[in-house]
């Protein structure tokens, strides 16, 4: 064999050598690679981990916060495989949630789904803003000075309500289920939203003869709420008020004044007193006639209803009967006779 083949030889078997080299060390890159997309990993020793993406947040950001929070191994691997899949630019903002060993390709795409942690929340109806504002903030889902704020702002509501100072009236009372991290505002408008779909075809619809704005409507609503205490009590109640207010009687709700010393004290101490029904409010609907400026409380779809078709009745007076419901009365006399009978 001469020189020029033999080296020939070397160089064939060197390449063959490095080749195989090469493909042991792709197949093995390969199977860690694989071992790492298949298995689930779980960092942190919390039940679970909590990781916020800001928005606009890039995929090497949220690979980086991902890593540091335990949820998956690598953020260098976890960013390979988001150009792989050309995800790079899909990664959504919000607040994750993680509670169980995951695939990196799991987490991947549940980041780019959006699959945020969500929150639930029931605010009842007849509840006012402040106390719907405290069940939130208790429930992890803003801070209640910040929605006083927002609350008192009421743009959301200008092109329906023009009268409206507050959004009171306008939080529509619902079940709830919202990202968590969600802001304040964005939550608020959320809860108008849901009144716009909900409430205020029901006015438009059926309350085009009513001789009252929307704002009129809810807040006549809201005294119903709070007044009612039962559901089919509702359309009664209302007829009350509609009857007061056609003949000029002031309508002497209660509710209004506890509303009123909130305003004015930020607080109610439980209790109606005498100081209460000469309280200067427009919200004393003992001292002003007429329906007070605006809602007292956020009423619901029911009550919405008996305010736009309240019954056909006479009656000018109820008193409550202690078992929830109420003893409605056309005259003076007769509701005389009822509150000795059941409030004595």
């Amino acid at each position: 064999m001469s020189w020029r083949g033999g080296n020939r030889l070397l160089v064939l078997g060197a390449l063959a050598i490095g080749i195989t080299a090469a493909l042991w060390l792709y197949n093995e890159a390969r199977a860690g690679y694989t071992f790492l997309f298949q298995t689930p990993y779980q960092g942190y020793l919390a039940p679970a981990a909590t990781v916020r993406l800001d928005p606009g947040i890039n995929a090497e950001s949220a690979a980086t916060r991902l890593e540091a929070a335990g949820v998956i191994a690598s953020a260098r691997i976890f960013v390979r495989y988001l150009k792989w899949q050309e995800w790079t630019h899909r990664v959504q903002a919000g607040t994750y949630r993680f509670q169980h060993p995951m695939t990196l390709p799991d987490v991947a795409r549940k980041v780019v789904r959006g699959e945020v942690a969500r929150a639930t929340v029931t605010l009842p109806e007849g509840w006012t803003a402040s106390r719907m504002f405290r069940e939130l903030e208790a429930a992890g889902i803003g801070r209640y000075d910040v929605y006083r704020q927002v609350w008192a702002t009421p743009r959301r509501v200008a092109d329906i309500a023009p009268e409206a100072t507050t959004l009171e009236g306008y939080l529509f009372p619902d079940t709830y289920e919202v990202p968590e991290g969600v802001s304040e505002d964005a939550m608020t408008g959320i809860m108008v939203d849901r009144f716009r779909r909900v409430a205020l075809p029901l006015i438009q619809d059926r309350g085009a003869r009513a001789p009252r704005t929307i704002h009129q409507l809810v807040t006549l609503a809201s005294l119903v709420e709070k007044e009612a205490g039962a559901p089919d009590e509702r359309s009664l109640v209302a007829s009350v008020f509609t009857n007061r207010l056609e003949q000029g009687i002031r309508l002497q709700c209660d509710p209004t004044l506890i509303y009123a010393e909130w305003l004015a004290k930020g607080e109610w101490d439980g209790e109606i007193n005498r100081s209460d029904l000469s309280r200067p409010s427009p919200y004393n609907t003992y001292l002003k006639s007429g329906l007070p400026p605006g809602p007292i409380a956020n009423p619901g779809r029911g009550a919405i209803l008996a305010a736009v078709e309240p019954a056909r009745s006479r009656y000018l007076y109820f008193v409550s009967m202690n078992n929830g419901r109420h003893f409605f009365s056309d005259n003076l006399r007769e509701h005389n006779r009822a509150v000795h009978k059941y409030q004595r």
